[in-house]
């Protein structure tokens, strides 16, 4: 859980990982491995990250 106040941080986060080009065999590797512990994981890299935002200080 993060404050309110940082959402745009967040969004400038997501951003930038959305302009990146992960190496292919990372993610290959990151696939291979959640599938093995039978979680799955999102292609984009944005999206793997989830925060809680709140009102507060």
């Amino acid at each position: 859980m993060v404050p309110n106040r940082f959402l745009p941080v967040e969004h400038a986060v997501r951003v930038v990982l959305d302009q990146t080009e992960v190496d292919p065999e990372a993610l290959s590797q990151v696939a291979r491995r959640s599938a093995g512990e039978r979680m799955t994981v999102p292609d984009p890299v944005a999206d793997r990250v989830s925060y809680v935002f709140h009102a507060g200080p």
